[in-house]
């Protein structure tokens, strides 16, 4: 049955469709604010801020191989074989050819159907002996017309559903990338861990000979001797542990690219040598276009309203054609003559008359998912604002962590000189001894994870922004090693 639409529930319901028409309209004007500054619609429930708090405004100078500006020729390698052969991504592309299948189905629908046959029969009655024969063939079509736009609308909400879906595979790919890259730093964050935790031991043990000589001598004590000892057991404790961290970030690399932890080789170079880029973050604004998952909540906005359209449709008459034609003879020889030719034209129209409440639970529950669609959108947004805030905070926060370590460090290192010096000398007291050798390698050691924390939130700040991601640079798409990581400063 036909909805009445001048019913107080049915006014109530184009309210909502057109506040649904409204919040289109302002998704479209937060395109068009990210390209011209404007504030975007008051749909969103919020106004996109005009710049980051925690940067200077300036354009963004982020390319789509972000993961070049950190110059290691090895993280490329593993970027851009993660990019080819990561099977998250791999699965991504089988969820395309779905939805581009299922554009197939759905246009399919908007054209007539035709089909062929033919048959052959023959019979004989047990009464009288007389035989019979009969064969024919025929074509037929069916046309269904889209006069209100339901199918149609279906298909455009496929289109849309299945435009989403290859968003989300370089999405899927921004983090398969930044995910590579942290395992990467973590890789070699383990491997400067346990360099220094050998080392530190090394030289704790070089310590407790000398002690021992002392104590030899008659100069110290055997409790000075067991504290240095357990110093250097405690360093080399430290090590397993580290190892373990190494196995585990390279068979992560391995998984990541789509290979055989077995046959996986990586883990050169050192945190302490990376080189950090230096990044622009752009505007807030640029986060609509530069941000797949934002770009991917909008899309799908889109087709959940051409539901609510074809959902709308199914309360109308539904009119369908059918034609046949052929030819039946009961001779096969004469089945082609004129004569024998067949036809049969047809239409039909079908109108819900009573309905118990499927169309218009449909239609509202179209109308929720559109809804619920609408939030996940707004959701989106904000978060992505949030990710960009807290890398760059991060960067920040962390970029000073490294510089009063690095001081922490160089003056743990002078004191752990002196103290060897006096060692030697024979005039330096145990306590003072075994704290300036602990403080050297804690010193050590959080450098080297400050440098860690430091390229983490780096890479953070990478995906926070979309990795120079946009419409027409997908992700997946890796040009020669030339192409710069960061747009020139203009």
């Amino acid at each position: 049955m036909m909805p009445d639409f001048r019913h107080d529930r049915a006014r109530r319901g184009a309210a909502r469709t057109a506040s649904r028409r409204a919040a289109l309209v302002g998704l479209g004007c937060l395109v068009l604010s990210a390209c011209t500054g404007s504030q975007p619609s008051r749909e969103l429930g919020f106004a996109m801020p005009p710049r980051y708090l925690e940067a200077a405004p300036a354009p963004s100078n982020i390319g789509p191989h972000w993961w070049r500006a950190y110059r290691r020729p090895e993280l490329s390698r593993l970027v851009e074989k993660a990019l080819a052969d990561n099977l998250d991504i791999a699965a991504a592309v089988a969820r395309i050819r779905q939805a581009e299948a299922q554009i197939l189905t759905s246009r399919a629908a908007l054209l007539p159907t035709l089909n062929g046959g033919a048959s052959g029969s023959r019979s004989r009655s047990g009464f009288s002996g007389s035989e019979s024969s009969s064969f024919s063939t025929t074509l037929s079509t069916t046309y269904v017309l889209d006069l209100f736009g339901r199918n149609r609308a279906l298909l455009e909400g496929v289109q849309a559903t299945a435009q989403a879906t290859r968003v989300d595979k370089d999405y899927v790919a921004l983090i398969a990338s930044a995910t590579v890259a942290t395992t990467y730093f973590q890789l070699i964050t383990a491997q400067d861990r346990v360099a220094i935790a050998e080392r530190s031991a090394a030289t704790a043990e070089r310590v407790l000979r000398a002690i021992r000589a002392r104590t030899a001598a008659g100069t110290t004590s055997d409790l000075e001797v067991a504290q240095q000892e357990a110093l250097a057991a405690g360093l080399r404790a430290a090590i397993p542990g580290l190892r373990t961290q190494i196995t585990s970030a390279r068979n992560a690399l391995a998984v990541l690219t789509g290979t055989v932890p077995q046959d996986f080789a990586a883990g050169g170079g050192s945190i302490a040598a990376l080189a950090l880029p230096v990044i622009r973050p752009g505007l807030p604004s640029d986060l609509l276009l530069r941000r797949p998952d934002v770009k991917e909540a909008e899309i799908r906005l889109a087709a959940l309203d051409a539901n609510i359209v074809a959902a709308r449709a199914a309360f109308y008459p539904s009119i369908s054609l059918t034609g046949q034609g052929g030819f039946q003879s009961n001779a096969l020889a004469i089945l082609f003559r004129p004569d024998s030719a067949l036809y049969s034209l047809a239409g039909s129209l079908t109108q819900p008359i009573f309905d118990p409440g499927t169309l218009r639970g449909n239609l509202e529950l179209q109308r929720g998912l559109f809804d619920e669609a609408l939030q996940v959108y707004r959701k989106a947004v904000l978060t992505a604002l949030s990710d960009v805030s807290n890398a760059l905070e991060a960067t920040r926060r962390t970029s000073e962590q490294v510089r009063f370590q690095t001081q922490a460090t160089m003056a743990a290192r002078r004191a752990f000189s002196i103290v060897d010096g006096r060692l030697r000398e024979g005039v330096v007291d145990i306590v003072t001894l075994l704290n300036t050798q602990t403080t050297l390698f804690n010193s050590e050691d959080a450098l080297v994870q400050a440098r860690y924390a430091r390229a983490q939130a780096s890479v953070a700040l990478f995906q926070a922004l979309g990795g120079g991601w946009t419409p027409e640079t997908p992700l997946t798409e890796v040009t020669p090693a030339g192409e710069p990581a960061l747009r020139p400063t203009p």
